[in-house]
């Protein structure tokens, strides 16, 4: 289940998407799933941008080993590459500037 449910989804559904050539319709469908998945996105992100955290911090607290500092802040690889590759540089400084919780969706 974890790879359809973290961050695989979108490959398994364009994999398993089989037709002799793809067409305009198959790309503009990919494209408004990519869409979607946009817009929730960055809706979720502004309701509470604490639901894209990596695990990184919880996990060193958890087995007793040096905390990195600032980790607490780092977001989900997979929801990183994926804004920092779709989103627009505008966007994810709105997103950046108003989540509330000092979440790091930029690259470095």
């Amino acid at each position: 289940m974890n790879n359809y449910v973290h961050s695989n989804g979108k490959k398994y559904l364009t994999d398993n998407y089989v037709h002799p050539g793809k067409t305009e319709k198959d790309k503009e469908l990919i494209e408004t799933m990519n869409n979607i998945v946009d817009i929730f996105l960055s809706v979720l992100i502004m309701i509470d941008s604490t639901k894209c955290h990596s695990s990184d911090y919880v996990d060193a607290l958890e087995m007793g080993i040096q905390l990195v500092e600032g980790s607490q802040y780092w977001v989900c690889p997979a929801i990183f590459e994926y804004m920092n590759k779709r989103f627009d540089k505008k966007l994810l400084s709105y997103i950046q500037k108003n989540e509330g919780y000092g979440m790091q969706f930029f690259e470095a």
